[in-house]
């Protein structure tokens, strides 16, 4: 199993983390479903 697909997913999963984190510090202007959907 290569070690790149894993990586990916790290990196998509400290992404979605960090959206997460950023929606509980302020909802009301981080709230955006479409960028935690798809990062860059």
């Amino acid at each position: 199993m290569k070690k790149e697909p894993l990586k990916k997913m790290a990196a998509k999963l400290d992404y979605f983390v960090q959206r997460m984190d950023n929606l509980c510090r302020l909802p009301e202007t981080a709230y955006q479903p479409e960028d935690i959907a798809d990062p860059p």
